[in-house]
């Protein structure tokens, strides 16, 4: 059988073959900051939130920020606002706000650097660790920095367990200036764990975000850290910001959510590539155009035309004209043998044709005219005749 469109097909199959490597190559590792629990990189915080959702029950997620809340209608006294950010950089409206709900009850758990009107309400600033390295900006590799311990004053046989993370991860240090300040841990003896009470609520405070993100939760040596920092986080119902964080705040598209997901990543791809090949064979027309047969040529007519054509042409004695006035003058009902002004007059009048017209065809008729160019005058006078006549 004869396969058509090869070309489409080979496309097809080489797309579907450049669609399945590129799925099953080794991936680089992407060490961005992404603070988002959809992600599945290092530095993203999927695996703290399903670890809280398992041990707290459900978490509300806050798509909106803290100004929204009255709008919306949530109760925050008994609650726990979590919000896990490279920055934090409220307003001041957004300040106020929050000191009011964390007065009335709520505990506030900030991880990331403090700006704006917020460190010098609370009187805790941070400080970059100079020993930090962004790994956006560098080769990242973890396993070329030691393992350094990390104290936490507000847990008692700190022997059985050991707490470590590396220098690197450690973005900022708190400076205190608020004597109701307790500092929870320390890294380097510089305090990384703050709380600060405020009427019936309080605020949580970490430095290094990076200690709560996937990475570190996943390491067998430094998951002893994290664990001991949510242990800080009240058993209070959670409301995890889905705002603040770095990226856009909001939860991604549906493209966003499939491609993030290598299973369904796969699934994917695979569908698109059908979809093209789909549309490879679908845009060829159903059925092949039908063919314009072109009418058969009459070559009997335009024979007889063109050796009409000769013999007049070579009608030197004005034979062939005599036939056709003849022919003429029965189609008019003259007789040949008595024309005269009467009977021209009479086939005029019938016939409705120009006397003037048909007196100087017959005339020729009579006289005998042999030259060529009034042979040629006549057989057109004839012709305009007809078409008159039709």
């Amino acid at each position: 059988m004869k396969i058509r469109n090869k070309p489409a097909i080979l496309l097809g199959l080489l797309f579907i073959a450049a669609v399945i490597t590129s799925l099953f190559s080794p991936q680089k590792m992407d060490w961005s900051f992404s603070f988002s629990k959809y992600d599945d990189k290092p530095f993203s915080i999927s695996l703290l939130f399903e670890l809280l959702e398992n041990q707290r029950g459900e978490l509300q997620s806050s798509p909106v920020p803290l100004l929204d809340f009255d709008r919306i209608g949530w109760e925050t006294n008994e609650s726990v606002y979590i919000i896990i950010n490279n920055s934090y950089d409220p307003d001041e409206v957004e300040v106020n706000r929050l000191l009011n709900r964390v007065e009335d009850g709520m505990t506030v758990f900030i991880a990331g650097r403090l700006v704006g009107d917020l460190p010098d309400t609370l009187g805790v600033k941070t400080f970059l660790n100079d020993e930090f390295v962004i790994p956006e900006l560098v080769q990242f590799s973890p396993s070329m920095f030691t393992n350094e311990p990390v104290s936490f004053p507000s847990i008692t046989n700190q022997s059985d367990k050991n707490y470590h993370t590396k220098q690197v991860l450690v973005q900022n240090f708190f400076t205190i200036e608020n004597n109701q300040a307790v500092v929870l841990a320390r890294f380097d003896d510089k305090p990384i764990l703050v709380s600060i009470p405020h009427g019936k609520g309080a605020f949580l405070l970490l430095s290094a975000p990076l200690l709560l993100t996937n990475y570190h939760i996943w390491d067998e040596e430094l998951e002893a850290t994290s664990a001991a920092v949510i242990s800080h986080i009240p058993r209070k119902k959670i409301i995890w910001d889905d705002y603040y964080h770095a990226g856009t705040g909001r939860r991604p598209n549906a493209i966003a959510y499939l491609v993030s997901r290598p299973s369904l990543k796969a699934g994917y791809y695979v569908f698109l590539s059908f979809m093209v090949l789909f549309l490879i064979f679908r845009v060829r027309r159903m059925q092949r155009p039908v063919p314009v047969i072109e009418p058969p040529v009459n070559a009997s007519k335009s024979y007889i035309e063109k050796t009409g054509a000769l013999y007049q042409s070579r009608d030197r004695e004005g034979r062939i004209l005599n036939k056709r006035i003849r022919f003429l003058a029965r189609e008019l009902g003259i007789e040949t043998h008595e024309i005269s002004e009467k009977h021209i007059l009479n086939a005029a009048t019938k016939f409705r044709i120009d006397e003037d017209k048909l007196t100087n065809i017959f005339r020729h008729y009579q006289t005998k005219i042999t030259a060529d160019s009034d042979i040629m005058k006549i057989n057109a006078r004839i012709d305009e005749l007809y078409k008159n006549l039709k």
